[in-house]
Parts: structure tokens; C-alpha cells; sequence
């Protein structure tokens, strides 16, 4: 099971094409298992897609709290705990 396929039209759809192979080895929750993670891992692209596309203006998010403004894309980079000496 994969995701085989994305794309985005010229109309502005969102198509994800997944592939789903049956192995008649596996059990019955193996291949729920699977199915569920192949399923959130087209969420998850769905969801970034969706995001891009929310602030096309790039503009001002007004809050209770005060206005907060885009920063632009950035990479995020998330270090690992390290193991502290006694």
C-alpha cells in the first residue's frame, strides 16, 4: 500500500491516487493497520496542501491576544533529547 499519486489540477483540485495491494498473508488487522497509516499519510498531504493554500494573502492574523504575522515558509528542525550525565 503506497500512495502512488499526487496532484494538483489546473482547476485548483487536490487528486491523491493511492495504491492498495492485498497480501492474502497478512491478517485481517495487519491489513487494517496498514490501510489506517496509508490513510494518514494522505491526511497528512491533504492537510499540508490545504495550508499552503489558506494564507494565499500572506496577510495579518488578528487575535485576541494581538496581530501575528507570517514569517514565510520556513524548514523546521527538531533535535533530539540527549541523555544528561550524572
Amino acid at each position: 500500500m503506497q500512495v502512488r499519486s499526487v496532484e494538483k489540477e489546473s482547476s485548483g483540485k487536490f487528486v491523491i491516487t493511492l495504491e492498495i495491494e492485498s497480501d492474502q498473508a497478512d491478517s485481517f488487522l495487519s491489513k487494517e493497520e496498514k490501510l489506517a497509516d496509508l490513510l494518514n499519510q494522505a491526511g497528512c498531504l491533504a492537510t499540508a496542501e490545504l495550508l499552503k493554500q489558506a494564507d494565499s494573502t500572506q496577510g495579518v492574523l488578528h487575535t485576541e491576544q494581538g496581530k501575528y504575522y507570517q514569517k514565510g515558509v520556513q524548514k523546521k528542525s527538531i533535535k533530539p533529547p540527549t541523555a544528561q550525565s550524572k
